[in-house]
């Protein structure tokens, strides 16, 4: 009998397991460095667009909106 089972993996990242303040720190002085002020101004505005969508924040897909 050939049967594939799909498997799907969740994992929640919340401020136990990363350092959301220090990674949001570090992005905004990589973005402040690397873009221009209004690059960093559209990228929060995804951010938050997206938050109030989503329930929740997706930093990777913000930027991915962004580019």
């Amino acid at each position: 009998m050939n049967s594939i089972a799909d498997v799907v993996f969740s994992l929640n990242a919340d401020n136990t397991l990363l350092d959301t303040d220090s990674f949001l720190l570090d992005l905004h002085h990589d973005f402040r460095r690397e873009r221009s002020l209004n690059c960093v101004q559209q990228y929060w505005a995804i951010v938050d667009a997206e938050r109030a969508d989503l329930g929740c924040v997706d930093y990777l897909g913000a930027l991915q909106r962004l580019r």
